[in-house]
């Protein structure tokens, strides 16, 4: 069922999108793997790994919104393109980027803040994925394609 999904979701999407969720996924696992690596190796707490990722999630859901997804009818799939608003949130998000280290390290230092940005990550990574999907579901359902 869930291969089934899959299959629909990629015939009915710009490869562009598609290729992006491919990213977010690699980068998704790749920080998982080092954060997981590092709680192992009781560098890093489980709880603080938690939180990251969950506030990561949250953070990657917001940015989702930076491509507007609509329904292409030349291609007959759908696309996303940054609006203003969309804009507006990849400054934010840029901005969220590169001032979190500051921020962060005022609670946190050394491996654990580094384990925490990667569990941040990974959950941005993760929160963009799971609202893309649910936005291209949204769009398919409501032209009835699914």
């Amino acid at each position: 069922m869930k291969s089934r999904k899959r299959d629909q979701l990629k015939e009915f999407m710009d490869t562009k999108l598609v290729n992006k969720l491919r990213l977010y996924t690699a980068i998704l696992v790749i920080m998982t793997v080092i954060v997981v690596a590092e709680v192992l190796r009781s560098k890093f707490s489980p709880e603080l790994a938690v939180v990251g990722f969950i506030s990561g999630m949250v953070v990657g859901i917001l940015v989702a919104r930076m491509y507007k997804l609509s329904w292409d009818e030349s291609n007959n799939n759908v696309t996303g393109t940054v609006d203003v608003i969309g804009g507006i949130i990849l400054v934010l998000y840029f901005t969220y980027i590169f001032t979190r280290t500051y921020y962060l390290e005022q609670w946190v230092s050394g491996i654990p803040l580094f384990a925490f940005i990667l569990s941040m990550t990974a959950g941005t990574m993760f929160g963009r994925i799971i609202n893309t999907r649910h936005d291209v579901f949204k769009i398919l359902k409501a032209l009835k394609i699914i």
